[in-house]
């Protein structure tokens, strides 16, 4: 009786710190993926600040376009007319 006891508190006891070393294991992995959503993150602000630069340099490129072309056109009548 006693044999089986011990063998039953030490099954107990492997499962329960089978269990635990899981548990801990899955909390650092956890862990390390907070820590490389945050970076991801970052990274992803720093893209969309970048892409906004970059979004309104050819916005004003297109404006200078559309002034040029303005102004040629402008330049153009005025030979004609004369």
């Amino acid at each position: 009786m006693k044999g089986m006891r011990a063998t039953l508190v030490g099954v107990i006891c492997t499962i329960v710190l089978a269990f635990a070393g899981a548990w801990v294991q899955i909390n650092n992995r956890i862990s390390v993926l907070e820590v490389q959503v945050q970076n991801d993150r970052a990274v992803f602000n720093q893209n969309s600040q970048k892409m906004d630069e970059i979004i309104n340099s050819v916005d004003e490129i297109k404006e200078n376009i559309v002034e040029m072309r303005g102004e040629m056109k402008l330049k153009a009548d005025k030979k004609l007319v004369n």
